[in-house]
């Protein structure tokens, strides 16, 4: 399951806690002013329905730490992620004993 949301929403917060479970939250951090270039970029293709084709920095800023909900692993976004390793690094985390 993938879950978004912003850390200081309590509501969201309370809405993935009630999922059960154990949580392993991956957090993409990388610089705001690339990830809303990264934003815009992608924006000129996306469905007509997603009217906003950019954000700024500031706006982004809200989700710019972790929600702090379970295990958790960091992943710099900045550049090239290992996904097959994330992906071992998830599942290991989920197989552990609680």
């Amino acid at each position: 399951m993938v879950a978004a949301g912003r850390p200081n929403s309590d509501y969201e917060r309370g809405r993935i806690t009630a999922l059960g479970g154990r949580l392993v939250e991956v957090h993409c951090a990388c610089p705001l002013d690339v990830a809303a270039r990264r934003y815009a970029e992608r924006a000129g293709g996306s469905h007509p329905v997603h009217v906003v084709t950019a954000v700024s920095a500031e706006f982004l800023a809200e989700f710019d730490r972790p929600v702090g909900l379970g295990e958790l692993i960091v992943v710099d976004t900045s550049g090239p992620v290992d996904i097959p390793a994330l992906a071992g690094e998830v599942r290991t985390l989920l197989a552990a004993p609680v």
